[in-house]
C-alpha cells in the first residue's frame, strides 16, 4: 500500500467566473493503514487576511484518495469541504476535485514536499526499531 503521511505542498482553484484566486496550503499527514488524518495551512485570502487551519481526515484506497477538510476557525464563512482525487503512480502528487454541498467545486493539486521514503529504509528502519540488526549487516 502506498503510504501518503508526510508534507505536501499544494494549491486549489476555483471555478472559472469566480472571483477568487488560487489559493496555495501545506498539509502535514500521517498514515495508519487505509486512514489517514492530518491538518492544512492556508492564506485566509477572501475574509480578512491571516492563517487559517483545519483538520482532515480520509481514505487511501490504491490510488484513489478522499478526505474531509474541516476549519478550526468556527466563521460561518467556512464551510466542510470534501476532496477526493488520485495519487500519481510514483506517489509524488493528488490531484481531483473539491467540492463544498450545495455551494460550489474546484480542483486541487498536492506535490510531495519530500521524497517517500524507500520500501527497503522503511523495513530497516522498523527492524532496527524492534532491536533487531538487519540482514547483512552483521
Amino acid at each position: 500500500m502506498a503510504d501518503i503521511g508526510g508534507q505536501w505542498s499544494g494549491v486549489y482553484n476555483y471555478p472559472p467566473g469566480h472571483d477568487a484566486p488560487a489559493i496555495a496550503f501545506d498539509a502535514a499527514l500521517a498514515q495508519q493503514g487505509g486512514r489517514f488524518t492530518g491538518t492544512i495551512e492556508e492564506d485566509d485570502v477572501l475574509f480578512g487576511g491571516g492563517r487559517l487551519t483545519a483538520v482532515v481526515d480520509g481514505t487511501l484506497d490504491g490510488r484513489r484518495v478522499e478526505f474531509v477538510k474541516f476549519y478550526d476557525s468556527g466563521a460561518e464563512e467556512y464551510d466542510t469541504v470534501r476532496y477526493a482525487g488520485a495519487l500519481s503512480e510514483d506517489g509524488l502528487e493528488i490531484a481531483g476535485r473539491w467540492a463544498i454541498p450545495n455551494d460550489g467545486s474546484g480542483t486541487f493539486i498536492m506535490v510531495r514536499a519530500e521524497a517517500p521514503p524507500e520500501p527497503a529504509a522503511v523495513e530497516a528502519e522498523e527492524t532496527m526499531g524492534a532491536g533487531l540488526t538487519p540482514p547483512g549487516t552483521a
